[in-house]
């Protein structure tokens, strides 16, 4: 029992840890953002998506997130343990897509050099 506690702590601590440090890394320059997060995630704590919709907002990033009722840790876009989500989830995503990755002159102009430099 020990060493399942101990997991579960460290895995808290690095979960933590990565999200405290993924807010971190926004800036303006950080590329619209899509989180989509299931209200029953035992894995990761739905806080953390909206932390970091926090810091993308206060960064004016655009983003969008999507809970998603029911649903757990991972998902696709249809459907959690074999039974349909609550969300339009597909819809979404292609629509979020279709805004940000098809052809424009906004996304033309972009280069690697506009990407954010990481430490």
């Amino acid at each position: 029992m020990a060493v399942a506690n101990c997991r579960v702590a460290w895995r808290d601590e690095v979960l933590r840890e990565t999200a405290i440090c993924e807010n971190r890394r926004v800036s303006a320059k950080t590329c619209p953002i899509l989180q989509a997060h299931g209200d029953v995630d035992e894995i990761v704590d739905i806080g953390q998506m909206h932390k970091m919709k926090a810091a993308l907002d206060e960064a004016g990033v655009e983003n969008e997130s999507i809970v998603v009722k029911g649903a757990g840790h991972t998902f696709d876009l249809e459907k959690w343990c074999g039974k349909p989500l609550s969300e339009d989830v597909r819809s979404r995503v292609i629509a979020f897509f279709d805004r940000h990755l098809k052809h424009s002159e906004k996304t033309s102009a972009l280069s690697v050099q506009d990407a954010p430099a990481y430490d």
